[in-house]
């Protein structure tokens, strides 16, 4: 004969167990594409230096594919790194830009896993504008893709002149 006790015992240690795995845990984490305002984040046309902005908002880590939107406007950048990371979209309203006065700013496609495919992959440059001036001496915007995958350039363009107004 069982123990009552012992059953109803039992039962209750066996009714959470169950219910955890038949919980689809998989299913709370569905990627999900993010959606940045860039202007909201900090990146802004008055900031004479928007490096540490955008970096920031790069390597801030989110799940799926992070399309950041750059509103209108000039926004100015000065020499340095910055290193990307993969499923980025670079969303650039009409008239917005990026511009470096003196100087290079390098886009860094690091590879993070040895070998030709270990680059970061998939990424977009919508209707992105780059203007490396020459008001200070010759700059420029660099684009290191060592290794990367999926990079795209939609209807993007580079200039190089001191006076180039969008």
């Amino acid at each position: 004969m069982i123990n009552p006790k012992l059953v109803r015992f039992s039962l209750l240690v066996s009714c959470p167990i169950i219910l955890i795995t038949l919980t689809p845990i998989s299913a709370q984490r569905i990627a999900a594409d993010t959606l940045v305002d860039a202007h909201a984040e900090g990146l802004l046309p008055s900031n004479k230096d928007n490096n540490s902005v955008l970096q920031k908002i790069i390597s801030t880590p989110h799940v799926g594919t992070t399309t950041i939107n750059i509103p209108t406007g000039q926004y100015r950048f000065r020499p340095g790194a910055i290193k990307l990371r993969s499923n980025l979209k670079f969303n650039f309203a009409k008239g917005a830009s990026f511009k470096i006065n003196q100087g290079a700013l390098y886009f860094v496609y690091p590879s993070p896993h040895a070998g030709y495919n270990g680059g970061i992959k998939n990424i977009v440059w919508d209707n992105a504008i780059f203007i490396g001036s020459d008001d200070q001496g010759q700059s420029s915007f660099t684009q290191s893709l060592h290794h990367a995958q999926q990079v795209k350039f939609l209807d993007s363009t580079f200039y190089n002149w001191a006076d180039c107004k969008i």
